[in-house]
C-alpha cells in the first residue's frame, strides 16, 4: 500500500521528526520506527515498507502539494496520519545543515 503524504498548509518543509531549535523528537516518529522500519539488526527487514521523499528539505509547498510517500505492508489511515506528524513546515527555510553531518556513504 503506497499512500502519498501531502501538506496540510502553505510552508517550507524544515524538518523530519527533529526540529533544533526546540530539541524535541516528534513521537509520531518513534511510532513509525516501530511499525515500519526494523529497530535491532536481528529484525527482519520488510521491503513493502519505506519513506520516499519527493521533495527536498527547504522545498517551498502550498496546501495539498504531495511531499513524500509511505509504503506499508497493510492500509493503515492511523499510522499515516502519524508519519505527516514528523513533518514540520514553517514560514522561512531551515538552516543550512552541517557539512559533517554524514560521515561516510556506502
Amino acid at each position: 500500500f503506497a499512500r502519498q503524504l501531502q501538506s496540510w498548509e502553505d510552508g517550507v518543509w524544515r524538518s523530519l521528526g527533529i526540529e533544533p531549535g526546540l530539541g524535541r523528537i516528534a513521537g509520531a516518529l518513534v511510532a513509525l520506527a516501530y511499525l515500519v522500519f526494523r529497530l535491532a539488526k536481528e529484525d527482519s527487514i520488510d521491503p513493502r515498507v519505506g519513506l520516499v521523499l519527493r521533495v527536498p528539505r527547504g522545498a517551498k509547498l502550498g496546501a495539498g502539494d504531495v511531499f513524500a510517500e509511505l509504503h506499508l505492508a497493510a492500509d493503515s489511515s492511523a499510522l499515516v496520519e502519524r508519519a505527516v506528524g514528523c513533518f514540520t513546515f514553517a514560514d522561512t527555510a531551515p538552516e543550512k545543515l552541517p557539512d559533517d553531518l554524514v560521515l561516510e556513504r556506502v
